[in-house]
């Protein structure tokens, strides 16, 4: 019988109870023989540091960025250098390289307050915004897998944009893809207007490789185990980072369908 560790960030196992002192079943420990690694914070440092941005008019894909985001600043009251961020690390991303660039989060949530967010799903591969301009016509923003903003946005056949997708997930980048669309009416079902969007470009992050993550990689292939990745980055993403930790790229689960 094959057995399958799962080496989970630190968070992760806590919340799930799973963190002991003491092993009683080692028997079961020395006779895994896979052994699957989380890859963001866990082979990752998951700092999402900004990295490069493709865009036509890059302060309107930063604009998306801030708009198309569940994070928030908890006390934006106080000066920017002790802004406190919370949100899921992607959000917090995004939302920081607006901010970083002089995008005003404060004044874009009075100029285009939210009306309606759908959340990011590993279904779909992306989120949703809809926003409501002054005159109560609206605009609806999307934040995403890269190759599915694409798909849906007027960039679809554009080689240009293909080909930096390409060279960014090359170099192990995760890319967020960001687009929007401006509606007369507020619609119904928002992913029911995913279509025909106008494209505002890629903000690609790099997240740093952990010090430790290869040492760990190395020691679980002496002692016989196979180590694996889990990831719903892009494919390309994925596989560079597998190559920088020491993992064969025919061991990668992918969570996203």
């Amino acid at each position: 019988v094959m057995t399958v560790i799962f080496a989970l960030g630190a968070e992760k196992i806590l919340k799930r109870h799973g963190l002991i002192r003491k092993l009683n079943a080692i028997e079961t420990l020395g006779s895994a023989h896979v052994l699957c690694f989380d890859k963001t914070r866990t082979l990752t440092q998951g700092k999402m540091e900004l990295a490069e941005i493709v865009a036509q008019d890059k302060e309107n894909a930063l604009r998306t960025a801030v708009l198309c985001n569940d994070a928030f600043i908890e006390n934006p009251e106080d000066p920017i250098e002790k802004w406190r961020f919370r949100g899921s690390p992607t959000d917090i991303a995004l939302l920081k390289a607006g901010v970083s660039h002089g995008i005003s989060f404060i004044e874009l949530q009075k100029e285009l307050p939210e009306v309606a967010f759908l959340p990011f799903s590993s279904e779909w591969k992306y989120q949703l915004s809809l926003r409501e301009k002054l005159d109560h016509s609206f605009i609806l923003y999307i934040s995403g897998a890269p190759e599915i903003v694409l798909a849906v946005s007027d960039k679809q056949g554009d080689e240009f944009f293909k080909q930096k997708l390409a060279e960014m997930t090359d170099k192990g980048y995760r890319v967020i893809g960001l687009a929007h669309k401006e509606l007369s009416t507020r619609p119904q079902d928002l992913r029911k207007e995913v279509y025909s969007m106008i494209f505002d470009g890629f903000l690609a992050f790099e997240d740093p490789i952990r010090e430790d993550a290869i040492q760990a990689i190395n020691i679980c292939k002496q002692a016989g185990m196979i180590p694996v990745m889990i990831t719903g980055d892009h494919k390309t993403t994925a596989a560079t980072v597998a190559k920088k930790v020491g993992i064969d790229t025919d061991c990668l689960l992918y969570t996203s369908p």
